[in-house]
């Protein structure tokens, strides 16, 4: 009889450690998943940072929909608005000043 509670005891054991193997596996991945978008969120920062530096002095005259013209060799480009470079702007300095509050503290 004690064999049998043994083996029943081993079992649950088992069965444990099982569950603790999958659960330390599933973090391996959010941890592997977490890295991987941290740093397309750092690329993406990199990417909008030329175009948070775009509006400028006097742009607070203007409505989020004004269109923004960019030329770049033949080709001219209207889809963007003075909205987007002020959201670009927004995003690059709130990552800035969230990055000195992580580095400071």
């Amino acid at each position: 009889m004690s064999d049998l509670m043994d083996m029943g005891g081993h079992r649950e054991r088992e069965r444990q450690l099982t569950r603790e193997v999958a659960l330390w596996i599933r973090i391996r991945d959010l941890e592997a998943d977490r890295d991987a978008w941290k740093a397309k969120y750092e690329a993406a920062i990199e990417a909008l940072s030329p175009f948070s530096d775009l509006s400028g002095e006097g742009d607070e005259d203007f409505p989020d929909k004004t269109p923004v013209v960019i030329r770049f060799g033949r080709t001219t480009a209207y889809g963007v608005r003075l909205g987007d470079l002020r959201r670009a702007a927004s995003l690059v300095s709130d990552h800035d000043r969230a990055k000195e509050a992580s580095d400071a503290g």
